[in-house]
């Protein structure tokens, strides 16, 4: 036998492995019932109308609870819908409070003439507490546009100071001074207590906004952050972010005057 016949021969049995290991793996991805729970595909291909908890009817867009959580009162995992297409996403949302159910909101957020859809959540709700999450969605591609953490920013660029009278918020090279007497407790910037409890966003003509509320007891507060976000982008689809913009900070007037 020559060297070349030894050779074939031995491509051969190598490109023969490759291909049966290479239709295993595509057969696992074409078919996901085959490597996970057949109860949980069940509940994404076959989703139960009773289970809905947010829809745009005009856009034929849905939203699905997967789990009932009733002992942590919460919804775990969601199954979003956009014109027949669905999708799974690992989202929580409280369950026992209609007022705090998903909202759905169609806007323009990278200014290119397709709307993104914002999903926005609540994850916990008390007294003076409110934990607000939001998630942009590309409709056409059923990707998810990254939204940078308001209290990221927030922690970099206000200072809180405090003296016997009074309280100032320093932001954007600016003071906001605050009568202190009227507080029940104080802003604490160093533990995060004073935003960070409650955190709501909202969609106002194509834009994004975070509202934090500064705290300053279980259920007061003295004033929120209006955060507003801008979209960007290094390359098309690619490094997309939601970042924050600008800060501002609107004081309640009552510790103003």
């Amino acid at each position: 036998m020559n060297k070349k016949s030894v050779f074939f021969q031995i491509s051969l049995v190598f490109s023969l492995i490759f291909f049966i290991f290479s239709g295993v793996n595509v057969g696992a991805y074409t078919n996901p019932t085959q490597n996970c729970d057949s109860d949980f595909w069940d509940n994404i291909y076959n989703v139960d109308e009773k289970k809905l908890v947010a829809e745009i009817p005009s856009f034929n867009i849905k939203l699905y609870y997967v789990k009932n959580d009733k002992d942590f009162g919460m919804y775990e995992g969601f199954i979003l819908q956009i014109n027949g297409g669905k999708k799974y996403f690992r989202w929580e949302n409280v369950n026992n409070n209609p007022t705090y159910a998903p909202q759905l909101t169609l806007a323009d957020l990278d200014k290119d003439g397709k709307e993104e859809l914002i999903v926005q959540l609540c994850k916990g709700y008390g007294t003076g507490v409110y934990d607000g999450e939001v998630h942009v969605i590309r409709q056409e591609f059923f990707d998810e546009v990254l939204v940078e953490n308001p209290l990221i920013p927030l922690h970099k660029n206000v200072q809180i100071e405090k003296s016997n009278e009074q309280v100032e918020i320093i932001l954007n090279d600016k003071a906001t001074v605050l009568k202190k007497k009227k507080m029940l407790s104080t802003p604490c910037q160093e533990l995060g207590a004073g935003y960070g409890q409650h955190v709501g966003f909202e969609v106002n003509n194509n834009i994004l906004y975070a509202r934090v509320v500064l705290s300053v007891g279980a259920n007061s507060g003295v004033g929120e952050f209006i955060i507003k976000y801008k979209y960007k982008c290094k390359y098309k689809y690619k490094d997309e972010i939601l970042q924050v913009e600008r800060i501002d900070f609107v004081a309640v007037p009552e510790y103003i005057n």
